[in-house]
């Protein structure tokens, strides 16, 4: 049988809200596997197994010291998750009052149960319980309900209600959900990390329509017959004045200009950067090289993340780091690292560059163009504008942002007040939050 979702829990401590959560969904024309209720005959362990296998979505109810027993190979819970994280089910873990997450795992911990702090939780909440339910659905994959159809009244353009897929972040503080009901979509939201398979997506049409850079769109249309199309700017990223290369003051770098950097550029040098991001051509771009200018060096190019942290420099002092604004202010907070390359360094027509290059636009790809063929896109793009100046200043947005930049911050940095510093920066710098 067919799930929505599948919800685990520990019966001491966790069924309440498991039964609470089951019954709202349920009631919303949610259909989700509870063992108590769902068992009939047939062997638990296949029935369970089963369930999760056929559930798109793993709902995990996280109560008080839920995770300890997790180093039992036996223990249930523990094989419903990795049930979970092998066949890449959407995974909401819901955290009940009294629980937190270790600050040191147990080594008998497996990497699989570890892997639920990086993923987006709910709080649960009695108090707000509405919203708390709404938000499990805003993560879900996979929903067939007609609790997302709308009814020919407020479909105003009278067309099928069907899905428009998106990146996750043109949700966050966008508000689309509302704003593409009304034109008949439910939105499908998918996390993707900043690189230009967000483009070849849009391009094939697993996605419909997200949020990326300007610069890096014109260039992938000029060898992809110009079939992504923007419908407006709308934010800069940190490939314009926040760009920097990181060096530690321990290494060989950290009293260098821009000109000796550039000359002493070798097969010793190591930089550690996402090679499929802007930030990557913001580099070739400032050292005046090509890529294979840099290979012909010797220089070697890591693929790196922002989670990575600055441990790295532990083992490799000598090396470079590109990243966000994240690793910026926790190399700040730290004191321990310079910035030999920044914005504030470049000439002024190199800039400019990283101006126009930081420029992100909301883009739509073809079957995004298919779907909203009677759709005003210019419309779309301003109320998608409003909604986030609207939210932005509200302080139940402010909360979530902080809360997910919260969530973030602990892969980098276990130091409270470290988050917090780091914290308080990216709100200014990126929405001028103090």
């Amino acid at each position: 049988m067919k799930y929505d979702a599948f919800i685990s829990y520990r019966r001491d401590g966790g069924f309440l809200t498991a039964q609470v959560i089951h019954d709202h969904l349920k009631a919303k024309g949610i259909h989700c596997f509870l063992d108590l209720e769902s068992l009939n005959s047939g062997t638990y362990d296949d029935k369970i197994l089963n369930a999760i296998e056929n559930s798109p979505n793993f709902i995990l109810i996280l109560s008080k010291g839920s995770l300890d027993r997790c180093v039992d190979e036996h223990d249930w819970v523990r094989k419903e998750i990795h049930k979970a994280v092998e066949l890449k089910k959407t995974i909401i873990p819901i955290i009940q009052n009294g629980f937190t997450w270790p600050t040191v795992w147990d080594d008998g911990i497996p990497d699989f149960v570890r892997y639920l702090e990086r993923v987006n939780s709910v709080i649960a909440t009695t108090i707000y319980l509405e919203a708390m339910i709404d938000k499990i659905i805003s993560y879900m994959t996979g929903i067939t309900s007609s609790f997302f159809s709308i009814t020919s009244a407020t479909n105003v353009l009278n067309i099928a209600t069907s899905n428009l897929t998106v990146v996750d972040s043109v949700l966050r503080g966008w508000d689309c959900d509302e704003l593409f009901l009304k034109f008949g979509f439910k939105v499908e939201r998918h996390p993707y990390k900043w690189t230009d398979a967000i483009l070849n997506d849009l391009l094939n049409g697993n996605l419909d329509l997200a949020i990326y850079n300007k610069e890096s769109c014109k260039s992938f249309n000029a060898n992809n017959g110009n079939k992504i199309h923007t419908i407006r700017d709308v934010c800069s990223s940190m490939g314009g004045r926040n760009f920097y290369i990181l060096a530690s003051i321990y290494g060989k770098w950290s009293n260098m200009t821009l000109a000796q950097f550039k000359e002493n550029i070798d097969n010793t040098t190591v930089i550690g950067v996402s090679k499929s991001s802007d930030m990557f051509k913001n580099l070739l771009y400032i050292l005046d090289m090509t890529e294979q200018e840099l290979t012909d060096r010797g220089v070697k190019i890591m693929n790196y993340s922002s989670d990575q942290g600055l441990g790295i420099f532990d083992i490799m002092p000598d090396m470079l780091i590109i990243a966000g604004q994240d690793i910026r202010f926790l190399a700040e907070r730290t004191g321990n690292f310079r910035e030999i390359i920044s914005y504030d360094d470049f000439p002024p027509e190199k800039k400019q560059f990283f101006k126009d290059n930081s420029i992100n636009s909301l883009l739509i790809g073809p079957s995004g163009m298919e779907k909203l063929n009677n759709v005003d896109l210019d419309d779309i793009g301003m109320e998608l504008m409003l909604n986030f100046y609207r939210n932005i200043m509200s302080p139940q947005s402010r909360d979530l942002i902080k809360e997910k930049l919260s969530r973030q911050l602990k892969n980098i940095c276990d130091d409270p007040d470290s988050i917090d510093y780091i914290l308080k920066k990216i709100m200014f710098e990126t929405y001028r939050i103090l």
